[in-house]
Formats: C-alpha cells, structure tokens, sequence
C-alpha cells in the first residue's frame, strides 16, 4: 500500500517508538506538516478491524519545526507514552531523546543520544536505560548526501546484532537496503520508498494524486498474490496542511461495481503561532 507520509502518521510512530533499524533512521526527521510550521498538532487515528473500531490521540509539540514531545493516549485517554526531544534548532538537528512507555509490568524508561560528525550527519546513536546505562549503540556510515548507507547495531559490549546497508535509487526515488547477519550471512533484501513526501514526481502504476501530491488511489498486492485497492479523501486547512484523510478499501465485483469499506480514519488540530 501507499504510506502516505506527506500525512505523517506512520512517521510519528517511528519517531515515537525510536525504532532502532536504517529506516528509523532515514524517516525520523521527516516533517509531521507539510507547508506552514505549527506549534502543536493533536493527531487522533481511528482504525477499522475485525475487532472493532480502535482510536488513538496523539499530541505532538515543536520548537521551529523540530518534534519536541510526543504524547501518545489510549482510547480510555490514558497517557501510555511519552516522548520528549532535546534539540539543536539553528543547525536542525535531535541531540537527544527521552522515552517513557507504560508497559504491563510498569514504565520502560530510555534515552536516545545522537553524534554527529563534523558535516552534520549522524553518525551513532547511543541507547540508554532507565539508569542512562548504555545497553546498546548504533554505528552509522553516511554518502555523501548524508544518507545512511550502513547501520551496524551492537550490544554494549561491542559485539553486533547485525548490519543493514542501503543503496540509494535517487531517480526513481527508492532504496535498496540489504540486511546482514553478524558473520556476514545476507538475510534478505527488499526496496522501500525513499521521500513519501515526493510520491507523486515519481508516480507508481495504479496510483493517482491530487493536487497537494497526496494519492487518491492505490493498488497493493499482498503475500497470496491477491490484490486489494484503496481510495483517499482529504481536507486541509487554509495553509494546506492536511486535517483529514479517510482510507478506504475497494472491492471490485465481477460486473465492475466498486464497494467502498471504511479503513482507517487520520486526523488533525493544528494550532499556529
């Protein structure tokens, strides 16, 4: 399916989750708006399931455009994560952040530390417990463009998880990555889409964009080789930043009729200096 990450959901939940892998790493410091810089967005997600509906608020804070801290709330609007960055401002950069997630057993404390080389691009990341005790680190390798070109994760002895490396396809806005065993084993590799933002300068067979770039209709296949259809619908403010966008999954009967089900819902308040 489309990630439509000029939407920024599924960017947000790697922020938040502070996912330790080369694609958090790519995707971290994507913008959570797309033109005017607010100062804070509540974000409420409804998804549709087998189960029911399931609803999720989010309340993110900025400094000059940066993610300063995330709130994350149940659908019983219980606080269940939080996440509160340190940030270089002038020079666009995450010095640090710390994470509180409640679990079933209590609260999981952590901080992440970012270094960067000389150029401004990150190069390690540090994971801390609730101590500040480093449990594990990341080195990174960057082009010249300051994308991530390898990601080695270790444990806080220096012996390493494994090694993901990407190769940029910088025309056909993709990358390949390739993910490594510790004894140099290649495991799998798969490509992903390098900017959501940029999606429609690089339009995909089956998908139509409006206006604002945003997708209005998608076609994914799945791992049984079927595949299922998707529609969007949006709103957006005065200032363009995008306040609603509605999924639908499309099924196609044999005469040719399209039904409509509700899929997931995204919403979003912005409040502007």
């Amino acid at each position: 399916m489309i990630r439509l990450f000029t939407f920024c959901f599924s960017i947000l939940y790697c922020s938040v989750l502070q996912a330790q892998s080369l694609y958090s790493t790519i995707q971290r410091d994507r913008p959570e708006y797309k033109t005017v810089r607010p100062e804070k967005i509540i974000a409420t997600n409804i998804f549709y399931g087998s189960s029911g509906k399931k609803i999720e608020r989010s309340i993110m804070l900025f400094e000059a455009g940066m993610l300063a801290q995330v709130e994350r709330y149940d659908k019983d609007d219980k606080l269940i994560f939080k996440l509160t960055c340190t940030n270089d401002t002038i020079h666009r950069r995450r010095l640090s952040s710390y994470s509180e997630h409640l679990t079933s057993i209590g609260i999981n404390k952590e901080t992440t530390v970012f270094e960067y080389d000389s150029k401004g691009f990150l190069i390690k990341e540090i994971y801390q417990d609730a101590y500040r005790t480093m449990y594990q680190y990341a080195d990174i390798v960057n082009n010249e463009n300051g994308d991530p070109v390898k990601f080695t994760l270790y444990d806080k002895s220096g012996s390493p998880f494994g090694t993901e490396c990407a190769e940029y396809l910088y025309d056909q806005n993709k990358y390949v990555k390739t993910a490594y065993h510790p004894d140099g084993r290649k495991l799998l590799t798969d490509t992903a889409t390098l900017n959501f933002e940029n999606g429609s300068k690089f339009p995909k067979e089956g998908v139509t964009y409006n206006e604002h770039g945003d997708a209005l209709t998608s076609t994914t296949k799945q791992f049984n080789g079927t595949e299922v259809n998707y529609d969007y619908e949006y709103n957006y403010d005065s200032f363009g930043n995008c306040t609603e966008m509605r999924i639908f999954e499309v099924t196609i009967k044999s005469n040719g009729k399209r039904k409509r089900k509700a899929d997931r819902i995204f919403k979003k308040e912005y409040t502007y200096q």
